[in-house]
This record gives C-alpha cells, sequence and structure tokens, in this order.
C-alpha cells in the first residue's frame, strides 16, 4: 500500500522513479509496512536536487523497527540494482527528518 504525506507533489514524476518506487513498495510489504510517500517535487532541496524534476522520491522509515532497519534499506538496494542508475540511501538516520532517499540518475549525467 503507498500513501502520500498531504502536499508532496508527484506530478511530472519520470517514470523510472514510479519503477523504482515499485521495488520499495514490494519490500516493504514483504517486511509488513506500508510505503509513504513524505516528499516528491515540492520542499526545499540543494539545487542538484533531482526532487525538482521528478527524478527523486523521500519515503518514510521512523516506522520501520530499528533491527529491521539496515535489512530493508539492503533489501531494497539489492533488488534495483539490476535497473541501474537508481541511488537509494537512508538519511538522518535517527534524526527529526530521517527517510529514504530513492533518485534515479543516469550515470554521467549531473
Amino acid at each position: 500500500m503507498i500513501q502520500y504525506k498531504e502536499g508532496v507533489n508527484i506530478r511530472g514524476t519520470c517514470p523510472e522513479i514510479l519503477e523504482g518506487q515499485m521495488v520499495v513498495n514490494e519490500v516493504l510489504a514483504q517486511y509488513g509496512y506500508i510505503t509513504f510517500v513524505t516528499c516528491g517535487r515540492e520542499g526545499s532541496h540543494s539545487w542538484t536536487s533531482r526532487h525538482y524534476d521528478g527524478r527523486a522520491r523521500d519515503y518514510r522509515s521512523k516506522h520501520i523497527h530499528r533491527d529491521m532497519l539496515p535489512h530493508v534499506r539492503n533489501e531494497i538496494k539489492s533488488r534495483l540494482k539490476p535497473l541501474r542508475d537508481f541511488d537509494f540511501i537512508l538519511e538522518g538516520l535517527n534524526g527529526p527528518n530521517e527517510h529514504f532517499h530513492l533518485e534515479w540518475q543516469p550515470k554521467g549525467e549531473r
């Protein structure tokens, strides 16, 4: 199940991010968690952020049991690898802004 935080802007999302999100959703569901999108194209990010062009999404991670967090992250990264050009990182671990960040950026493109 995919839920969206109020105000998340998903207009103009590139198809590759949707493909990556399917992987995120499948793995989270496998572990018994919902997929909760916290950021799409809105928000304040660095000027090089892929959020602005629909190539990045953020997902809630705080609802995942701390012992399971590395397993979930690693499983998602593993399943994204064959799709190529995805970055999937856990940002702000244990901080107020902790979240997963999914980004599609073809290698060699900045």
